[in-house]
C-alpha cells in the first residue's frame, strides 16, 4: 500500500506554483469543456432544443431517451474509478476527451434526432472517462491539507460555466457546442498529457511539504470503505440532502406562482441560487480548511435544513428568495466538501473506485427523487404546501444527523499494527 515518502526535489513548482494547483487548473478546464460527470454544460439545453422542434418526438420517447442516458453514465463510475486506480488519471483521460470532442463536433454539425441520440451517449460515456473522476482522483492524490479548497476551485470551473450555460438562448447553443468540442480537442487533449497521477514519484509530497512521520493518513481498500460506517453515512447523508434540495426548490417556486409573484421575479428566483451555489463551492472549500471537516458538512447541511423550516413560513416573496438562497448555500458548500471527505476518510489508495461506488449509489436514489418530486406539481400547492415542505425538513434533518454520526478520521484496519504476541 503506497505511502507518502520522499523530501520534495527537482520537481517542487512550475513557475513557482506547487504542480497541484496546475492539474486543479487543468482539472477545472477539462470538467468545464467535458462535463462534471453528466454531460458537457451545453449539451442538454441543445438536445432539449433539438428534440421540441423535432416531429413526432412524444414525451414517452424523450423519457426513453433520458433513461438511456442515465444507465450508459450511470453505471460506468466504479468502473471507471477501477481502471484510473490501476493505470492513473491519465490515461481515462486521454481515452475520452477524444470521444467527447468528436461527439460534440458531430452533434453541433447535424442536430438530427438520430445523430444527437446515438452521441449523446458516447458523450456522456466519454465524459465519465476523461473529466470528474480522475481529475477528482488526481487532486485528491496531490492534496492532503490543503484537499477541501484545491477540490473547490476545480469545481468552481464547471459549475460557473454551467450557470453560464444556463443563461444562454437555443440560438447560441449550437454553436456554443462546436466551440465547445474544438476546445476539447485543440486544448484540453494536450493539457490531458501534463496530468501526473502522485507527486511522490517526482519527489513530491502532497500540498508540497513533507509529512511528519507521526501523521499517518487512512488507506482504505474498497472493501474496508464499504464496511465502514462513514462510508454509508456520508452515502446517506448526500441522498437525503438531494432529495430535501430538490423538494424545496421545485415547492419554492410552485408556492411563489401561487402567490402571484411575477414572471421576472420567478426567474430571479433561480438566478440567485445558480449565483449563491456557485460561490458558495469557494466558501465551502475554504471553511473545510479552517475547520474539521465534520463540522464544515453539518453546517452547510443545516442550510438545507434551514431552506426547508424556512420555506414553511411562506408569508412573503422575501421567504422564497430566503429559502432558495439557503439551498444553494447548502448545496454549493456541500459539493466540494463530500468529496474531499472521501479522501480525508479513506485516503488515496483505493479513492477512484471507493468514488465511483459512492456516485453511482447516490445517483440511482437521487435519480429516483428526480422522477418522484416533479409530481408535486400535480397538487394543489397552495393548499397542502406544508406536507411537501415538511418532508424536506425531515429528510434535511436525516442529512445532518447522517454528518453528526460520522466520527473522525482513523487508519484503516489493515494499517493497525500488529499486536504482539505474547510469550510464553
Amino acid at each position: 500500500m503506497e505511502r507518502d515518502i520522499g523530501r520534495p526535489v527537482g520537481f517542487q513548482s512550475l513557475r513557482g506554483v506547487f504542480y497541484g494547483w496546475w492539474l486543479v487548473a487543468i482539472g477545472a478546464f477539462v470538467m468545464a469543456v467535458a462535463g462534471d460527470g453528466i454531460v458537457p454544460p451545453f449539451v442538454q439545453q441543445y438536445t432539449l432544443e433539438v428534440y421540441r422542434t423535432a416531429p413526432d418526438f412524444s414525451f414517452s420517447d424523450w423519457m426513453v431517451f433520458y433513461t438511456a442516458l442515465g444507465a450508459v453514465g450511470g453505471l460506468s463510475p466504479p468502473f471507471v474509478g477501477m481502471a484510473i486506480d490501476r493505470w492513473g488519471s491519465r490515461k481515462p483521460m486521454l481515452a475520452g476527451l477524444p470521444v467527447v470532442g468528436v461527439g460534440l463536433l458531430l452533434a453541433g454539425w447535424w442536430p438530427r434526432v438520430a445523430v444527437i441520440s446515438l452521441v449523446s451517449h458516447l458523450v456522456y460515456l466519454g465524459s465519465e472517462l476523461c473529466a470528474y473522476l480522475p481529475a477528482a482522483a488526481a487532486v485528491n492524490h496531490w492534496f492532503r491539507r490543503g484537499r477541501p479548497i484545491a477540490m473547490a476551485v476545480m469545481m468552481f470551473g464547471p459549475a460557473a460555466a454551467g450557470a453560464w450555460a444556463k443563461q444562454l438562448s437555443e440560438a447560441v447553443a449550437q454553436p456554443a457546442i462546436l466551440v465547445t468540442g474544438l476546445l476539447v480537442l485543440v486544448v484540453a487533449v494536450p493539457l490531458a498529457f501534463l496530468v501526473r497521477n502522485r507527486p511522490e514519484p517526482y519527489g513530491e509530497c502532497p500540498d508540497g511539504m513533507e509529512t511528519p512521520d507521526d501523521e499517518a493518513a487512512p488507506d482504505y481498500t474498497v472493501r474496508e470503505a464499504v464496511r465502514a460506517r462513514e462510508f454509508w453515512m456520508l452515502t446517506l447523508a448526500a441522498v437525503s440532502l438531494s432529495a430535501a434540495g430538490s423538494i424545496v426548490n421545485l415547492n419554492a417556486l410552485q408556492l411563489a406562482h401561487s402567490s402571484d409573484v411575477y414572471s421576472p421575479q420567478l426567474d430571479s428566483m433561480g438566478g440567485i441560487r445558480s449565483v449563491v451555489q456557485v460561490l458558495s463551492i469557494l466558501v465551502g472549500g475554504y471553511v473545510g480548511c479552517r475547520i474539521p471537516l465534520r463540522r464544515a458538512l453539518f453546517w452547510f447541511a443545516a442550510c438545507h435544513l434551514a431552506a426547508a423550516v424556512t420555506l414553511l413560513a411562506a408569508n412573503g416573496v422575501w421567504v422564497f428568495f430566503l429559502s432558495v438562497a439557503l439551498l444553494g448555500m447548502g448545496t454549493g458548500g456541500l459539493q466540494p466538501l463530500s468529496i474531499a471527505a472521501l479522501g480525508a476518510y479513506f485516503g488515496r489508495y483505493r479513492f477512484a473506485t471507493i468514488l465511483g461506488i459512492y456516485i453511482i449509489i447516490t445517483q440511482t436514489f437521487s435519480g429516483v427523487g428526480f422522477v418522484v418530486v416533479p409530481w408535486l406539481s400535480y397538487l394543489n400547492i397552495s393548499h397542502i404546501a406544508i406536507l411537501p415542505a415538511m418532508m424536506a425538513a425531515v429528510l434535511a434533518a436525516i442529512g445532518v444527523a447522517a454528518y453528526l454520526w460520522i466520527r473522525d478520521p482513523r487508519l484503516a484496519p489493515s494499517q493497525a499494527p500488529a499486536k504482539p504476541v505474547a510469550q510464553e
